[in-house]
């Protein structure tokens, strides 16, 4: 306890909350009190403040009220969080602890395909693309659910190939 003298009193620094470590979700608001109190006779005002934050979060000087939301950059990590409380006479404590940050998985969606219209005999090329929310945690991995006979798509690239023939036309064909 750090502690001075004034007017022949003596200030005990107040003490931090016992903060546990918390666990939030990505994308989902992180909420908790961190008060810390004041030994002192008579009671200090006191004013908590984050010395280490999670990029993003903040804290109630008054409440203790801590709030944030993490990023999908700040997933699938621990992050150590520090706070100070301070009484009205300048004295302080802090106490850290850790924020894990959980994934929520979430699914790839396609960037726009056109549809091609060719001839008999043509071969049918395509980039085939996603936007997957989760990168670079997940990796993208591309297949075929249905398709005319022949029709192949590259699993790592998205690169779509299918030679159509003279029995493929006339004809439309769902992918």
């Amino acid at each position: 306890d750090c502690s001075s003298v004034a007017d022949g009193e003596v200030k005990l620094s107040p003490r931090p909350a016992a903060t546990g470590d918390a666990t939030g979700r990505k994308g989902e608001t992180l909420s908790f009190v961190t008060r810390g109190t004041g030994p002192d006779v008579p009671t200090q005002t006191l004013t908590t403040t984050l010395l280490s934050p999670l990029s993003g979060a903040s804290i109630d000087p008054d409440t203790g009220e801590f709030s944030g939301t993490p990023s999908s950059s700040q997933a699938n990590a621990e992050h150590t969080i520090t706070v100070r409380v301070a009484d009205s006479d300048g004295l302080s404590a802090d106490q850290s602890f850790t924020v894990t940050v959980q994934d929520v998985p979430e699914s790839p969606q396609f960037d726009p395909i056109a549809s091609p219209t060719v001839n008999e005999g043509d071969e049918v090329q395509l980039s085939v693309t996603a936007d997957d929310p989760n990168l670079p945690f997940d990796t993208l991995t591309y297949r075929i659910i249905s398709a005319p006979t022949g029709a192949t798509v590259d699993s790592t690239t998205g690169e779509f190939r299918w030679q159509t023939d003279e029995a493929d036309g006339p004809g439309t064909f769902d992918v």
